[in-house]
């Protein structure tokens, strides 16, 4: 193993946006909004089931082999910056599990219409904007989820998902780079100013 774990944190991390990007954005494409016809979602699943199922697997491994190691080890980095009793990172923890969980059982339905047819070295505003991104992540995700209470499949609410999806992207990436590039981080850097 190596002395620079954090560096292959960030690989992970690195490694879970490509293969997501690839399996759930290139190959699965957009299936037909909820309030289409069930024909247009048929035709849909009847001529891409084959390539949505394997864009479907390919971004389940994502998360698997690329996601959840990220997580483990952002949550060890924050940890050591945490200190005490590291409840934050803990909570980045099971957020983390939740996402794979929740994530995955909201592919069931789809998956069975296709089988039928921060570091020391960081500067203060880069950790900021990471810290706001991930943030916002989670509110417009959550917030967007209930775009089907609308009524309106491309209306606000969807945005909000949309977009709360684009920014915890832009956030593990982002995290992820600045593990590999980080040299180490120092402990007294990272620890809590004392009282």
């Amino acid at each position: 193993m190596t002395d620079k774990w954090w560096r292959v944190t960030g690989a992970f991390g690195l490694g879970w946006f490509v293969l997501f990007a690839v399996g759930a954005i290139v190959l699965q494409g957009e299936p037909p909004p909820f309030n289409q016809p069930a024909a247009e979602a048929r035709g849909f699943f009847a001529a891409r089931g084959g390539r949505y199922l394997v864009g479907d697997y390919l971004a389940g491994l994502a998360f698997i082999f690329g996601f959840l190691p990220f997580v483990v080890g952002l949550r060890s980095l924050l940890g050591r910056a945490e200190g005490g009793l590291q409840v934050g990172s803990r909570l980045l923890l099971v957020a983390g599990m939740t996402t794979v969980v929740v994530g995955d059982a909201a592919t069931v339905f789809t998956d069975a219409m296709a089988l039928a047819g921060g570091g020391a070295e960081l500067n203060d505003a880069t950790i900021h904007w990471l810290a706001v991104i991930g943030s916002i992540a989670g509110v417009l995700h959550v917030a967007g989820a209930a775009f089907p209470i609308q009524g309106e499949p491309d209306g606000v609410l969807f945005t909000l998902r949309f977009l709360g999806l684009i920014a915890f992207a832009l956030f593990v990436l982002l995290t992820s780079i600045s593990m590999l590039t980080m040299r180490e981080p120092r402990l007294r850097d990272l620890a809590p100013m004392p009282r």
